[in-house]
């Protein structure tokens, strides 16, 4: 699984997320910013900053129950 930053100096998080599934195509993938968002991807999550932890365990859940 990787949970990554929407915004990052080189590339945005789903252009990291597309260039890690070229490798794993099934890689479970969260994304985090301080911005509203919706995923361009399909199976990316996505959790809007700032955040509770309950939050993130419900999308890393959602997440691995996508890739079961």
């Amino acid at each position: 699984m990787v949970i990554t930053d929407l915004s990052m100096p080189e590339m945005n998080g789903e252009e990291l997320i597309g260039k890690l599934r070229e490798m794993h195509p099934h890689l479970p993938a969260i994304i985090t910013s301080g911005y509203p968002y919706q995923p361009q991807a399909s199976g990316i999550g996505f959790v809007q900053k700032p955040f509770l932890p309950q939050a993130l365990v419900e999308q890393i859940e959602k997440a691995r129950k996508g890739r079961d």
